[in-house]
Parts: structure tokens; C-alpha cells; sequence
């Protein structure tokens, strides 16, 4: 339970440090520390299925996090100057493509 606050830690510390202290790339340093993490960390990690597993879910749930939220964004302002033609033309579209795809 201790190794993915560990992993999450060294990617925000490895980051900060290296973007704020040392005025580097902290997306550079962050690969390298990934590079680093996999390269010596696999005789600590006790479960690797788990740490996928875990990394697969918070990795789903936060791309489906950043595509609602630009959804919504994106949806608010564009809904203002959508006119009924439009929806039209969106059902139609619908429409034929359904039939295409039968």
C-alpha cells in the first residue's frame, strides 16, 4: 500500500524540484525519474499486477475526467450559437450513418 503514494510522490517532487529549484524541464526530469523508478524499482515492488491495475484505473479515471471537463467548457460556449438547422443536419447525420453502417 506504501508503493503508489511513493510512485505518485517521486513524480510531483521530481517535478517541483526540478521546475522551481533547479529552473530545469520537470517534465524531462519526470521521465527521467520514471526511467529511473522502472529501471530499480521492480526488486521493491511486491505486486506488479496490482501496481497496473491501480495505475490503469487512475489513469482511466483522469482522461475521462479531463474529457468531460473540456466537454463542458467547450459545450457552454458553443451551445449559445447552435441553431435548430443544426440539430437537423446532427439527426440526419445520425440517420445515415446508421444506415451506412447496417
Amino acid at each position: 500500500i506504501t508503493l503508489l503514494p511513493m510512485t505518485i510522490t517521486c513524480a510531483y517532487i521530481v517535478f517541483f524540484v526540478a521546475q522551481f529549484t533547479l529552473k530545469i524541464s520537470g517534465v524531462l526530469a519526470c521521465c527521467g525519474a520514471g526511467i529511473m523508478l522502472a529501471w530499480l524499482a521492480p526488486p521493491i515492488i511486491l505486486n506488479h499486477e496490482t501496481m497496473h491495475n491501480v495505475w490503469g484505473m487512475v489513469e482511466w479515471v483522469l482522461n475521462t475526467l479531463i474529457f468531460l471537463l473540456a466537454g463542458l467548457i467547450i459545450g457552454n460556449r458553443v451551445i449559445e450559437k447552435v441553431r435548430m438547422m443544426d440539430w437537423l443536419y446532427v439527426v440526419l447525420l445520425y440517420a445515415a450513418l446508421m444506415v451506412v453502417r447496417c
